[in-house]
């Protein structure tokens, strides 16, 4: 087992930061008992958000005696050299995609291949640099994408530059902690299947307390609807599983399903605060300034239920402590990641990217096998991992044709029109970078 292991946070001022210190404490008995140590490089090129960051890590330390330490750089190199993991999550180059919206002429969701593609490529430059890094002074490490779109950034890292890397998000974990809210069980008590991308997938299976769990839902959502700690956004999700049997794996993202995340829950969008950071930064300001650790969020929180941390997204916690207990060389529980397919699931190309259950054995990273569901299920599913392979596959050069493949080999919402244009730009900036 390792002693010592190092993260790099690209993005260093991300409050996601805060969710991960607090993923560390709840292993922190295991560490301490093994003797670990546990350093955090956070680069930022806003040093000051950085150093939010590091106070509050420092917190962690001295409240709980987290075997943790945290420093902040303005230099790529000086966080990723010697590092064991290496996680993204930087802000969205809004002003240099804002030309590719405005051809689409709509809006797009966010798991649309437009989105994908478009987020992807402006941030290529930022991944070339850090395979650079990677490959020269840290050539054992694991890159962690922690933004849009994980999946396919984690893909093209890979792929172009043989790094193991994973996507992580935050929406099954999410789930799981949800439903064990709502069925009064331990987290550890839910075990779930699912095979998806990222945002977009299906829970296959479903066992709580090593029973049935689709079976306890179908014979409690209607009255969970209408508990007053019901969230008001979930209606849609719960409509759409007791029409079809199947859970979706995230309950906030739609797409393709042509539900409006707001629609029939009484919530107009202008309750909705967004950013999402801002509802989060009040609690950490206050959490600096008072020198305790972050507590609950309020009852009144749209986002969350009445267990929830005023965390960037805590249910993260959960995927982030058997990460890095994996990275030190347990065995751990399966957690959901985003990882090449490979072998794992047959009838879905190995060179996909999915969200599955994975599971390390000695330090070792495997995909697992997910169950199945009928194809009425996930046929579109099917469809949508197919366009990611050939984004990603544009991306790195392999295959020349993918995007066209990815935007038109089904049409999405967008008129044709602007389709065509936005094809076409996005043809033009990708062969500006060569």
């Amino acid at each position: 087992m390792k002693k010592q292991l190092k993260i790099s946070y690209i993005g260093g001022g991300s409050m996601f930061v805060c969710t991960m210190a607090h993923a560390i404490m709840e292993i922190r008995e295991e560490l301490q008992k093994e003797g670990v140590s546990i350093d955090v490089s956070l680069m930022d090129i806003n040093l000051n958000n950085a150093d939010a960051m590091r106070r509050y890590v420092d917190l962690v330390r001295e409240k709980t005696g987290t075997p943790i330490t945290a420093s902040v750089t303005g230099s790529m190199e000086e966080a990723i050299t010697g590092s064991d993991l290496v996680v993204l999550s930087v802000p969205e180059k809004k002003k240099e995609q804002d030309e590719f919206w405005d051809l689409i002429g709509q809006p797009v969701d966010l798991e649309s291949s437009y989105a994908v593609a478009l987020t992807a490529v402006t941030n290529l430059d930022l991944m070339d640099q850090i395979a650079e890094l990677v490959k020269r002074t840290a050539p054992d490490a694991m890159f962690a994408a922690l933004m849009n779109p994980t999946d396919t950034l984690a893909a093209y890292m890979q792929k172009k530059h043989g790094i193991t890397s994973i996507g992580m998000c935050v929406e099954v974990q999410n789930l799981i902690t949800t439903l064990a809210y709502l069925l009064g069980v331990k987290e550890s008590e839910i075990e779930l299947s699912h095979i998806g991308v990222n945002h977009f997938g299906w829970v296959t299976s479903l066992k709580v307390c090593g029973k049935d769990g689709y079976a306890l839902l179908r014979e409690q959502m209607e009255a969970w609807k209408q508990r007053p700690d019901w969230p008001r956004y979930w209606n849609w999700f719960a409509d759409l599983f007791l029409a079809t049997g199947y859970l979706r794996t995230s309950d906030a993202h739609r797409w393709p399903v042509g539900f409006d995340w707001v629609e029939g829950t009484g919530l107009g969008k202008d309750e909705i605060p967004m950013p999402i950071s801002d509802l989060y930064q009040p609690y950490i300001r206050e959490a600096l300034e008072k020198g305790e650790l972050v507590g609950k969020l309020p009852k009144t929180s749209i986002y969350g239920h009445v267990q929830y941390e005023a965390l960037m997204y805590p249910s993260l916690k959960g995927t982030f402590a058997q990460l890095i207990r994996g990275l030190l060389g347990h065995t751990t529980v399966p957690l959901p990641l985003q990882v090449q397919n490979g072998k794992a699931n047959t009838g879905v190309s190995p060179e996909a990217w999915l969200e599955i259950p994975c599971r390390f054995t000695e330090g070792k990273l495997a995909p697992q096998t997910a169950e199945q569901a009928p194809e009425w299920v996930t046929a579109q599913l099917e469809d949508i991992i197919q366009q990611r392979v050939w984004i990603a596959d544009w991306l790195v050069g392999s295959d020349p044709e993918g995007l066209r493949k990815a935007l038109f080999n089904w049409q999405d919402t967008v008129e044709i029109g602007h389709a065509l244009a936005f094809w076409r730009r996005m043809e033009e900036y990708m062969a500006a970078r060569k």
